[in-house]
């Protein structure tokens, strides 16, 4: 706590943090001094105008422009920030004066008065947002006189907040509250004015009287707190130059602490962190805004009334087409059932809440999809592949709390900032503790790649949130169980954690984790499917998905073409093994669990092959190369030969373009050198050396084909192949793996018999002269929106 000297100090140069305000050496002319308006009624404003009025301003005038329930009020541009800084408050008060007076008349109030008092608020504009970084003082118009005589609680309540947030925002006295404790049995009244005691009399401050004169020094103070050393830390995290300045909104109050029909709201218009559509939001009854956005414990929407939250709904749809489809995050306040709207502005949100949005937004013909693809970067898509927490493995979960952010990191454990710079410095990812958020934890949350609270709040509006999200960092709060102690973290009955500790934060399910966790990658979701929807009339290049497991299937996506190809595992692979080499006393045994585990492959992907399979091969086309006796049967003498281990095992394995691989297997009597597509298979007599190409009747001379001829040993070669490196190099194994293909087509009921040419070096495939991409899921939206992209410029 500072001193009173230092208190007395600070406040004779002071600013929204305490710190020394430099004075800008900016030439300033006389005559624009006196004759260039600085000045604009929220009416006149124009969204054009942003950089000269502010991000704030310029949406205030839009919004009043369109006929949104705006309370009314004026900005004071950024042009003025150099003046008010160099020469003072007096070279704007004529232009703000008469701003005023147009304001009195159009609330038919007065500023000042007692019997209709005119109250005001004095919030900062800067072009880029910045929440809850620079100041703003509410209850602005209110002393002691007009009090007095309106004799109401209520005027009461709003004189105790001018009296703090005075002492706060314009004095700098950030520690205010904590100074001044009145007693707790005081009436409100009772407290401001012995508020006003304290800073007049033992702060040796003065707390002005005259609703002009706390008009004049409330935007003074918000001037200079551009300056003001949290705000230059802001700006330094956030790449804003210096020279932008802020504007200054002056507004008239309306009262969510009116009564208990009255209430303050901050709600996104979408979910922040998902892009779900649906209002996402928190609201407090009989409270005023700060009280929300500083992080005070708040109700979530949904338990708003029916009314009042179609209402929010409708604005908010409004709002999202009026400014061009962005998510748009809105702070409202309800006095005695009416709505208004204080602000509106682009939502921070996460980069896949960003996309969904631009998405919806196409699809809802607010933007074009041209203008939606352009906006999407592919660097930033690659980044949203998701990761899921290996659920096989066990894991020790130290605490839980409420996910604000989704993500998964792991790292080392901070308590301040300079650790956190340590940690980042030394190469090592870290996650930053704190009770609560405060915005002025910026740099933190910026340098740090996750972040938990203990502080339990079902706030997820706060500025020191909205920051935090708009960062995409992985974010839990309300992680109660855990407490700080010195410099150590405590949750009553596990060993404490220290700085440096290594922890993992899911903020996917809002838990704390010991230690690392082993990832596995889930790709993209389907909620991104848009971008392939959005995409396609673009691009000439048609996609074709393999899936290699059933969460692979389950996730394709519903607007592309897939093929299942089931993976095997080693202990597959071995049973395969011994199958293929004739082990007699196994094989039964063997075959059955194979025959099993295949009927459930092929079950899963008849639930989940979500379009049908593509069929690229038909249920003619046939690939042997030992006894697989499930789907194709020999000859009773062939079987024999086999069953006696006289076959012999596959020798050459001859990749070809058109028709897929050459196998070859040889027994007594026979050799099956090839399938040619829809000709059937050519075979070699063994004597003579003669070749023929027999159709699919010709076939029964040699096997028993029976209706259901299609056959899944070709996903059991690939994956053999493919797991004997030695034998066969990457690029043939790559061939052999697309027969599989054929398997995956004949289950999916294929109607037509195709022929294929496949191209492994540009993964092509042909299939009746279309030209197929082949990707997996992850690569399919990156390739498709670069192609895509690509096509547009």
């Amino acid at each position: 706590m500072e001193s009173v000297k230092e208190i007395k100090e600070i406040s004779a140069n002071h600013n929204s943090t305490g710190s020394v305000v430099p004075k800008p050496n900016l030439p300033i002319s006389i005559e624009d001094q006196l004759v260039k308006p600085v000045v604009f009624d929220f009416k006149d404003i124009r969204l054009s105008m942003l950089s000269l009025v502010g991000n704030k301003g310029a949406h205030l005038g839009e919004m009043t422009q369109m006929g949104f329930p705006v309370p009314p009020g004026f900005t004071i541009t950024t042009e003025a920030s150099p003046l008010v800084l160099k020469t003072g408050y007096e070279t704007i008060q004529a232009q703000v004066k008469s701003a005023l007076a147009r304001l009195e008349q159009t609330t038919e109030k007065g500023f000042g008065y007692a019997k209709n008092p005119l109250l005001v608020s004095v919030r900062s504009g800067a072009v880029v947002s910045m929440p809850g970084i620079m100041d703003t003082v509410l209850n602005i118009g209110l002393n002691k006189e007009i009090v007095e005589k309106r004799n109401e609680e209520f005027y009461d309540d709003c004189f105790n907040r001018l009296v703090s947030s005075f002492a706060k925002n314009v004095y700098g006295i950030r520690d205010f509250d904590n100074m001044f404790r009145p007693d707790s049995k005081k009436t409100k009244r009772e407290m401001a004015f012995s508020g006003i005691d304290f800073i007049d009399h033992y702060l040796g401050l003065k707390f002005p009287e005259s609703p002009e004169e706390q008009l004049e020094k409330a935007v003074t103070a918000v001037f200079k707190s551009w300056n003001s050393s949290r705000v230059q830390e802001y700006r330094k995290v956030e790449g804003i130059t210096s020279d932008a300045g802020t504007a200054v909104n002056v507004q008239s109050m309306v009262f969510g602490n009116r009564d208990n029909n009255s209430l303050t709201a901050t709600f996104f218009t979408r979910n922040p962190s998902t892009g779900e559509k649906g209002l996402f939001g928190s609201f407090i009854k009989a409270e005023q805004g700060e009280a929300l956005v500083s992080g005070g414990n708040s109700l979530s929407l949904d338990n708003l009334d029916n009314k009042m939250y179609r209402i929010f709904e409708e604005l908010g749809s409004s709002l999202e087409i009026k400014f061009g489809g962005a998510i748009q995050e809105v702070e409202a306040t309800v006095e005695q059932g009416r709505p208004y709207i204080l602000q509106t502005r682009k939502g921070r949100c996460t980069p896949i809440a960003s996309i969904r949005m631009l998405i919806d937004s196409a699809r809802e013909g607010v933007i074009t999809p041209k203008q939606a693809i352009s906006s999407i970067k592919v660097e930033e898509l690659k980044n949203l592949q998701q990761k899921a927490i290996n659920p096989n493995k066990e894991y020790r979960v130290l605490a839980k709390g409420t996910a604000v952010c989704p993500g998964i990191v792991t790292g080392r454990l901070a308590y301040s900032r300079s650790f956190t710079r340590r940690l980042k410095e030394a190469g090592y990812k870290a996650i930053f503790f704190t009770e609560k958020l405060n915005p002025e934890d910026i740099a933190a949350i910026s340098e740090s790649d996750g972040i938990f609270t203990s502080e339990s709040t079902d706030n997820q509006v706060s500025h020191a949130i909205v920051i935090a999200r708009g960062k995409n960092k992985p974010c839990v709060t309300g992680v109660s169980s855990l407490k700080r102690n010195g410099s150590r973290i405590h949750n009553g009955y596990s060993y404490p954690l220290e700085e440096g500790d290594y922890l993992t934060i899911n903020a996917n399910g809002g838990e704390i984790i010991k230690g690392g966790v082993e990832l596995i990658d889930v790709g993209f979701g389907n909620e991104l499917e848009g971008i392939l929807e959005l995409s396609r009339p673009f691009v000439d290049q048609k996609m074709l998905v393999i899936a290699k497991n059933v969460d692979e299937l389950r996730r394709a996506p519903k607007t592309n073409q897939v093929i299942y190809v089931p993976s095997l595992t080693e202990e597959k692979l071995e049973r395969i093994k011994l199958v293929c080499q004739g082990d007699k006393a196994n094989r039964k045994i063997l075959e059955e669990k194979l025959r099993n585990e295949y009927t459930s492959a092929l079950t899963e992907a008849r639930n989940y092959a979500n379009p049908p399979v593509i069929g690229l091969y038909s249920q003619e086309t046939f690939r042997m190369l030992s006894g697989d006796e499930r789907r194709f049967q020999f000859k009773k003498a062939v079987l024999e030969e086999l069953a006696e281990g006289q076959a012999v095992p596959p020798k050459s394995t001859k990749p070809q373009l058109v028709y897929g691989a050459e196998f070859t297997y040889e027994h007594q009597k026979v050799k099956v050198i090839k399938t040619c597509g829809s000709c059937g298979i050519k075979v070699e007599d063994c004597k003579s050396g003669n070749t023929q190409c027999l159709n699919n009747a010709e076939v029964s001379k040699y096997f028993d084909v029976g209706s259901n001829t299609e056959i899944n040993f070709a996903v059991k070669l690939a994956e053999l192949i493919k797991n004997a490196p030695k034998k066969i190099n990457t690029k043939d194994a790559y061939y052999m793996q697309t027969n599989a293909l054929k398997y995956a087509a004949s289950k999916a009921k294929a109607k037509k018999v195709l022929s294929t040419d496949y191209n492994p070096l540009n993964k092509l495939v042909t299939v009746q002269g279309t030209v197929y991409r082949v990707v997996n899921n992850k690569d399919l939206y990156l390739e498709t929106l670069a192609l895509a992209q690509e096509a547009i410029k």
